[in-house]
């Protein structure tokens, strides 16, 4: 007789702890982890751990470009400056209406790279970004970014 699917379910408690890299700082016990959760089909605690995805300096800068690419557009430029006035001044309104204009075209991109198409993906695309802010080529970037979307 098959085994009852709903019993297949992995509980992660009860898994062996994995084995870490040499490198056992909190970045790589947390990638580990994630693997771990990856393996036993727990997307959802893979996303929570937040660590799914690394992102090489190429894949980063190639992220940036589509970005911009999208950003850079007479229709996305229109939309914001739209919602940017609708907001009235109001900061916490703008930072609102920049969100809501900018994730529907940060989300199919960063799918793309391996990240969850959310706000959280969002964030975790930025901070799989972090060892790579440093870079003058990311910098630029970032700059560029950070005016067309402001």
């Amino acid at each position: 007789e098959p085994p009852d699917p709903s019993a297949q379910q992995a509980d992660l408690s009860r898994l062996p702890a994995p084995p870490l890299p040499h490198d056992s700082t909190p970045h790589a016990e947390q990638q580990a982890l994630a693997a771990q959760a990856v393996e036993h089909q727990d997307h959802s605690l893979a996303a929570d751990i937040g660590c799914l995805v690394g992102l090489s300096l190429q894949k980063a800068i190639r992220m940036q470009d589509m970005l911009i690419e999208e950003y850079r557009k007479t229709e996305f430029q229109d939309r914001l400056h739209e919602a940017w006035s609708a907001a009235g001044g109001d900061v916490c309104e703008e930072l609102k209406a920049r969100q809501s204009v900018c994730l529907p075209v940060q989300c199919p991109i960063i799918a793309r790279f391996g990240f969850e198409p959310t706000r959280r993906g969002v964030h975790h695309s930025v901070q799989a970004f972090k060892s790579h802010n440093s870079h003058p080529e990311v910098e630029d970037r970032n700059m560029t970014m950070q005016y067309l979307v402001n």
